[in-house]
C-alpha cells in the first residue's frame, strides 16, 4: 500500500438538513440533522453527548450491521448514510441524532443522497488522503472472502451465492466508481433478507423495524416484493462495502473483489488497511 497525501476536493453541506425514520433493528424513530462544519471528520452527536467520530478506531462490532461506539455514545447501522457521504466526497459533517440507530429509510442510500442534494455542498480546505494499493491483500473466513488488488481507481466486484435455490447467482461490477455511477447504479439498491430468517432475527433483538417498505424480501419460491434491479442484492453488498470502508477516511485506489462478504469481512479489510495508514502516516 502507498499513502498519497494529495487527493480530491472535499466538501461539507451548504446548509443543515433533517432526515427522519425508524431503525431497522431497534424499530426506534430517529430524527437526524446533518450540519455543515469546517472541522474535518464525520461526527455523530447523540442527545448532546460528546461527539463520536465515524472512524474504524471506533468500531465496536458487526453482525447484521456496523456498530460504532466510544465511552459515551453508540451508533448503529450508519453504513448507508456513510456510503452516501463518502461518494459525495463529504468529509466534514456533524450528524445530530435523537436515538442510537440511523434510520433505514427505504433500505437504500438514495434518501440520504436526495437530502444532501436538496441543500447542496461546498468545498472545504481539508483534503481526504488517497490510499493506493500496490500489493494484493486477501481475507478469508470459511466460504467468504474479500480481496483488494492494485488498481489506479476504485473498482468493486461482488459475487453473490444466492441464499435460495430458485435464485441465480448475482454479480455486481463497477469500474472507476464515481459519484455519478454510485447515484445511478448503486444508491437505490436496498438491504435484503430472507423471510425465513425473520423469527431468528427477532429472537436476537434484530429487525424489529424491518418491513416490505424498507427491504427486499426473499421468499422460498421468489421475491415477496418487486426488486429494483435484477442483481439488487449484489448491488446492495457493494453499497455496504463502500459504507464500511468509508470508516478509513481515505480515498482508495484498488480493486475490491468480494465473495459472500458481509460487514464482518468488510471491516476486517478496513482494519488491515488502517494498520498500514497508522504505520505510514506522518
Amino acid at each position: 500500500m502507498k499513502l498519497d497525501h494529495s487527493s480530491y476536493v472535499s466538501y461539507t453541506l451548504k446548509h443543515s438538513v433533517k432526515i427522519s425514520g425508524i431503525g431497522i433493528h431497534t424499530g426506534k424513530k430517529n430524527a437526524l440533522t446533518l450540519k455543515p462544519t469546517a472541522t474535518p471528520g464525520i461526527e455523530f452527536i447523540l442527545n448532546n453527548q460528546p461527539p463520536l467520530k465515524a472512524d474504524i478506531s471506533h468500531l465496536d462490532s458487526s453482525n447484521r450491521a456496523t456498530l460504532l461506539s466510544n465511552d459515551q455514545t453508540t451508533i448503529i447501522t450508519p453504513e448507508h448514510l456513510l456510503a452516501a457521504l463518502y461518494m459525495m466526497n463529504i468529509t466534514n459533517c456533524i450528524i445530530e441524532c435523537t436515538t442510537e440507530e440511523v434510520p433505514i429509510m427505504d433500505g437504500s442510500a438514495r434518501p440520504f443522497i436526495d437530502a444532501i442534494e436538496s441543500v447542496g455542498i461546498q468545498s472545504v480546505t481539508h483534503k481526504r488522503p488517497l490510499l493506493s494499493v500496490i500489493s494484493p491483500l486477501t481475507i478469508i473466513h470459511n466460504d467468504q472472502s474479500i480481496t483488494i488488488l492494485p488498481a489506479d481507481q476504485l473498482t468493486i466486484t461482488y459475487i453473490l451465492s444466492p441464499p435460495k435455490q430458485w435464485m441465480p447467482p448475482q454479480v455486481a461490477h463497477y469500474t472507476n466508481l464515481s459519484n455519478d455511477l454510485f447515484k445511478s447504479d448503486i444508491a437505490a439498491a436496498r438491504t435484503w433478507g430472507a423471510i425465513s430468517d425473520i423469527d431468528d432475527l427477532n429472537n436476537r433483538g434484530l429487525a424489529k423495524g424491518g418491513s416490505f417498505e424498507n427491504a427486499l424480501v426473499i421468499g422460498d419460491e421468489g421475491y415477496l416484493n418487486e426488486p429494483r434491479f435484477d442483481n439488487e442484492c449484489a448491488r446492495h453488498k457493494v453499497l455496504d462495502i463502500i459504507g464500511d470502508l468509508s470508516l478509513l477516511n481515505r480515498s482508495i485506489n484498488g480493486h475490491i473483489i468480494a465473495h459472500k462478504s458481509g460487514h464482518h469481512l468488510n471491516l476486517e479489510l478496513a482494519k488491515k488497511l488502517r494498520q498500514f495508514t497508522t504505520n505510514h502516516t506522518s
